[in-house]
C-alpha cells in the first residue's frame, strides 16, 4: 500500500511534482465506485474509477469494458474514453 500526506500548505507545482514522478514511476491508483440504476425496466450496474491525484473521472457500463481500459493503461496504450 502506498500513502501519499500532503501538507495543506504545499503548493500546486509542488502537488504537481508529485504526481508527475508517480506517473513516471508507473505507478497508477483509483478509487473505484459502483453503482445501479434502473434503465428502461432494466437494472445497469456502472462503475467509476477516480484517479485520486488527478481527480479525474472514467465510467464504464460493463467489466469488459473496464478491463479493456486497465489493459490499454498498463500496455501505455492510448486509453479511449469509454462514455
Amino acid at each position: 500500500m502506498t500513502v501519499i500526506l500532503y501538507d495543506v500548505n504545499m503548493s500546486k507545482n509542488q502537488i504537481s511534482d508529485e504526481v508527475e514522478s508517480l506517473q513516471r514511476n508507473k505507478y497508477h491508483s483509483f478509487l473505484m465506485r459502483l453503482w445501479q440504476t434502473r434503465e428502461l425496466d432494466e437494472e445497469v450496474w456502472y462503475i467509476a474509477l477516480e484517479n485520486p491525484l488527478t481527480r479525474e473521472v472514467q465510467v464504464f457500463k460493463d467489466i469488459e469494458s473496464l478491463t479493456n481500459y486497465l489493459t490499454q493503461l498498463i500496455e501505455k496504450k492510448q486509453v479511449n474514453r469509454i462514455l
